[in-house]
């Protein structure tokens, strides 16, 4: 009986290690950040581009009052670069740095875009979703 316990005992302690190895993906989605563009405005974007710290999206054109499916991204903050271009005219919001800025935890955001209706301004918010 001795013996048994002897090699028996080892497995014990690697059981919950191979129990809970699988649950990192599961843990690992929370962490993500997945940002979706919202066309707040009544004019139809042709094409929207966001511009995060490390990595570009081109959402597309966006429709007015309709929003985009989510992309994950690396890392996010509040504000981003933002390309948008409607009727021939391009607007842009360039961010300087990021910095005294903190990044967004994970989870679901959305870049609320909207233009005023002589197309002289870009205005952006961020909406936790």
């Amino acid at each position: 009986m001795r013996s048994l316990w002897r090699r028996s005992f080892p497995a014990l302690f690697a059981f919950p290690f191979f129990l809970f190895a699988g649950c990192d993906s599961v843990v690992g989605s929370e962490d993500r950040v997945e940002v979706r563009v919202r066309n707040a405005s009544t004019i139809d974007f042709a094409s929207v581009v966001i511009g995060f710290p490390d990595q570009t999206e081109a959402y597309g054109a966006v429709a007015a009052r309709t929003a985009t499916d989510y992309r994950t991204v690396e890392r996010a903050f509040r504000y981003a670069g933002v390309q948008v271009t409607l009727d021939g005219t391009s607007l842009a919001l360039i961010p300087i740095d990021y910095v005294g800025e903190e990044e967004l935890d994970g989870g679901s955001y959305t870049y609320e875009l909207n233009v005023t209706d002589d197309l002289g301004s870009l205005t952006f918010r961020l909406v936790r979703d």
